[in-house]
């Protein structure tokens, strides 16, 4: 990749002066005051945040062009002048580019508000890994949603703004996102509804298993089928009764409830009244889909003469389905990438949950919690989910600490119980209740909230991964909350998922004058560090914590112990300043009391102590396999039958879709440090550009993609 830094900032010309001799000694100066770093051709940026055109740029650009100055200036794009630029004997630096030396980095900026992170992850998830995949392998070309997703894709887009998908905008602001995020969010999972329903219709089956992604993968999925006995290597999770009473209501009320039930929903037949000695009505409302065999005129004359009678007499609302039904868990069969199969069991052999000493075990992964502080162990390793509770004075840029902090770590109470014991699927729930300090005032965190957290920790048949869901009702202000996980084996180092790639950091950050050098990371999906995987919702913080001091302890190096990833950071301020992390304002000190993130919090993360490809965890954690069944049917399938819209192998998937002129649109990526053969079998096609321009190259099924390489192909 061919980069260049801006030694000032993207702002250097941020607001031109009225004068070609004004542009001519800014520039003189730039030059003076950054030497080598100035670059040449020198690209002077035009513009900054909230800064409308200058009518007057045209005009001072000719003057300096006539004044023989010895500068030449071109008004350009960024990607014209990179095609200018000298590409031979440049310095050549591996890594990502981010320091906080000369400009600031506003690292804090991943874990303000949140909930815009989550909201994100949610949507883009539900796009781009869902219902675009699935509408390209399931709908008919012609009736590919093409306005739908345009649409969902352009509210994405508009929040992309670095204000407002940072977090660092006015609560306003903040509110507007959220609502386009769940605007997208709920056009995709519209147009997966209808590629589900499209499925179970050519399938021929009952109920299916459904795959969104190119890997072959079985996975844990629900199922409502008759009976109140779950069948072997099924989980019961509810149960309805055949009859059931399910309210209580008089008989004026009953007129209109009644009748609705019969006329609008379409899985009742009929209603009967029954009028009991001591003046109570029994209303029976038959639920079987069966056709419609009520007389509607004779039921609401019955109706009204019982109202008539008596308004406030007691009316029985039961309903009476043909047999008794349960919802159930199973782990189905593999399905294929972009797939389906019959909804089945699969056999769970030693791989089922169960009870093991004080907590779960499914023969691949044991957890166990901890009653005295109420973390848990997986596989022997103590110390998962201690949570630390910090103060923060910062801003939505910036965590900053308090001059008098007070930590907690340490619940006062703990409650642990065993809530689910398999055999599909198995849950702790471990309740803990501390006392922290309710807020900020002049330094120092003060007064004091009772908070109550719950952690599901979670582990499934058949899987080697835990599922960890944290909620609580924050009511604290000004404080930072991070879930911290003990590493497997010391590190000096992690690796991030970042776009298409991954990351790797050290143990430190290069800070400035301007801002302190704080090694808290984004990540995209997930983060490995000492043996530890974890996958979590929505970008996040992190951070490598607990680090050996080398001089008392006598390793070579600096290791850390633990990795911390930051929950919820409650601020006030848009900005502020000075502060110990950061001298200088970064933008206007406006108050955002909705930043401080009163109110349900949950956070949700997947565990893996291994080698496996986090890719594939990451897809097998938070994009699950689907499952839709025809509601007349008997809530299984044939899992002997299945289906293969395409095969994908040898690289990720980062986007299947549907092109305007009827061909698929696939983007593929190597995430390796060497070249790797992708496949796509029985499939031809072209190369394009991103924008989906062809470049003139034929694919054939394969093509061997280098280090890190993107293509885009219009598959045939």
């Amino acid at each position: 990749v061919r980069a260049e830094y801006l030694a000032d900032g993207y702002g250097n010309g941020a607001r031109v002066p009225e004068s070609g001799g004004g542009l001519m000694t800014q520039i003189d100066s730039f030059i003076d005051a950054q030497g080598q770093r100035a670059g040449s051709p020198l690209l002077w940026m035009n513009g900054t945040d909230h800064l409308l055109p200058q009518p007057h740029l045209g005009r001072v650009v000719a003057e300096v062009n006539d004044a023989d100055c010895g500068y030449h200036v071109k008004v350009t794009s960024l990607t014209e002048h990179l095609q200018d630029v000298p590409r031979e004997d440049l310095a050549l630096w591996k890594g990502e580019l981010r320091s906080g030396a000369r400009s600031n980095l506003l690292m804090g900026v991943a874990s303000a508000r949140v909930d815009v992170k989550q909201a994100a992850a949610l949507a883009e998830r539900s796009l781009e890994r869902v219902a675009e995949p699935l509408a390209t392998c399931w709908q008919p070309p012609e009736s590919y949603p093409h306005e739908f997703f345009e649409s969902a894709w352009l509210e994405v887009i508009r929040n992309a703004a670095h204000d407002s998908i940072c977090g660092c905008s006015t609560d306003e602001v903040n509110d507007a996102v959220l609502h386009r995020y769940s605007e997208a969010t709920r056009v995709a999972e519209a147009i997966t509804e209808r590629s589900l329903i499209r499925v179970i219709a050519t399938s021929g089956q009952d109920a299916v298993a459904l795959n969104p992604t190119s890997r072959p993968r079985s996975g844990m999925l629900s199922a409502i089928i008759a009976g109140e006995v779950a069948p072997p290597n099924t989980q019961q999770v509810t149960l309805r009764a055949a009859r059931e009473r399910t309210d209580t209501i008089d008989r004026a009320t009953a007129v209109a409830v009644v009748q609705r039930a019969v006329v609008d929903d379409p899985r009742v037949s009929r209603a009967e009244l029954q009028e009991l000695d001591d003046g109570t009505v029994i209303a029976t409302i038959h639920s079987d889909r069966q056709p419609k065999q009520t007389n509607l005129n004779e039921l609401r004359e019955t109706l009204e003469r019982l109202a008539n009678e008596n308004p406030t007499g007691v009316v029985h609302l039961e309903v009476q389905r043909l047999h008794p039904t349960q919802e159930i868990l199973l782990r189905s069969e593999q399905v294929p990438g972009f797939g389906w199969r019959g909804l089945a069991p699969a056999e769970l052999g030693s791989n089922a949950v169960r009870l093991a000493g004080q907590g779960l075990s499914n023969g691949l992964v044991r957890v166990e919690a901890d009653q005295s502080n109420g973390t848990f162990a997986i596989n022997g390793v103590k110390g998962f989910g201690r949570i630390l509770d910090e103060g923060d004075c910062g801003d939505t840029y910036n965590w900053s600490p308090p001059t008098q902090d007070l930590l907690v770590d340490h619940p006062f109470d703990v409650e642990v119980s065993v809530v689910e014991s398999g055999p599909v699927r198995g849950r702790i729930r471990i309740t803990r209740h501390y006392r922290w300090p309710s807020h900020v005032d002049k330094g120092a965190r003060v007064g004091s909230r009772e908070v109550t957290l719950e952690t599901l920790v979670e582990i499934r048949a058949g899987e080697d991964l835990v599922r960890v869901k944290v909620n609580f009702d924050n009511q604290c202000r000004d404080h930072r909350v991070r879930f911290v996980l003990p590493l497997v084996e010391p590190a000096d180092k992690s690796v991030a998922e970042c776009a298409f790639t991954t990351v790797e950091r050290q143990l430190t950050a290069e800070g400035g004058p301007n801002e302190f050098g704080l090694p808290t990371f984004p990540s995209r999906r997930f983060i490995t560090a000492g043996g530890v995987l974890v996958v979590h919702d929505g970008l996040n913080e992190y951070e490598l914590v607990d680090i050996d001091d080398t001089a008392n302890t006598g390793v070579s190096k600096p290791l850390a112990r633990s990795l911390a990833l930051t929950l919820v950071r409650s601020v006030g301020l848009i900005s502020s300043g000075p502060m110990a992390m950061r001298p200088l304002p970064a933008g206007p000190p406006t108050p955002t009391p909705d930043a401080q993130m009163i109110g349900p919090r949950v956070g949700e993360l997947v565990i893996h102590l291994g080698e496996r490809d986090p890719y594939e965890v990451a897809d097998e954690a938070f994009t699950p396999l689907l499952s839709g069944r025809y509601p007349a049917g008997s809530g299984l399938g044939d899992p002997a039958a299945h289906g293969c819209a395409l095969e994908v192998h040898g690289a990720e998937v980062s986007a299947l879709r549907r092109r305007r002129d009827g061909r698929v649109e696939l983007r593929l990526f190597n995430t390796s440090n060497t070249p790797s053969l992708a496949e796509v079998p029985n499939r031809t096609g072209a190369f394009t550009n991103l924008n989906g321009d062809e470049t003139g190259e034929a694919f054939n099924g394969q093509v061997t993609l280098g280090p890190h390489q993107i293509v885009t192909i219009a598959l045939d």
